[in-house]
């Protein structure tokens, strides 16, 4: 709509971003000729997860210490620049608790603690909606969406490699280990239970 718009991407890192990302990412800036502004987490997935513990239960602490690191990041670096809202893909129908969020705040709102103008312009939109848009558009796709066959891309969900909440998307750890076994296999060196969900 306005490429002036300054696009910024958050980059989890290992075991939180697919390495597919990466080349797809590439892509897309080269593509659409971005002036992509990365920001980063102060904590990786590993120094969270051994600080606050395996993100088991939707809710808990563990899984708001991701939000925190995830948020800490795009806010900062919109008071760094001195940008007073964000545009953010967020949809109500991703989770309950984005739905309780935007239909009680609307689509755009002010968030007081984080001082921040918030617009989630595809809040009401489906995932038949997100998929019509893409096609229409020529938008790309990220090769996770095509990479099991079995799969129709609308039931394909891209979270994170690991899962922020692992409780949460069941089978999502056992996709992470049929996809890329070695990452796997290092991660569960450090957190062995995660072989007991997987």
């Amino acid at each position: 709509v306005d490429e002036s718009v300054p696009v910024v991407w958050f980059d989890g890192g290992k075991f939180d971003e697919w390495p597919e990302t990466y080349a797809f990412r590439d892509r897309v800036v080269e593509e659409w000729g971005l002036d992509l502004i990365t920001v980063r987490p102060r904590l990786s997935l590993v120094e969270q997860w051994r600080q606050y513990g395996v993100p088991w239960k939707r809710g808990s602490r563990e899984e708001a210490a991701y939000t925190r690191e995830f948020q800490h990041a795009l806010d900062s670096e919109a008071h760094r620049r001195g940008w007073g809202g964000q545009f953010v893909g967020m949809r109500a129908a991703e989770s309950p608790t984005r739905s309780r969020l935007l239909y009680c705040r609307g689509p755009v709102y002010y968030a007081v603690t984080r001082d921040l103008f918030v617009c989630c312009p595809l809040w009401n939109w489906s995932t038949g909606d997100v998929w019509l848009a893409t096609d229409a558009y020529g938008i790309p796709v990220h090769p996770i969406y095509t990479m099991d066959p079995a799969r129709r891309r609308e039931t394909v969900r891209l979270g994170t490699m690991a899962e922020t909440c692992l409780a949460g998307t069941p089978g999502a750890l056992a996709t992470f280990r049929r996809r890329h076994p070695g990452l796997f296999n290092e991660l569960a060196a450090q957190f062995p239970e995660l072989r007991d969900h997987a």
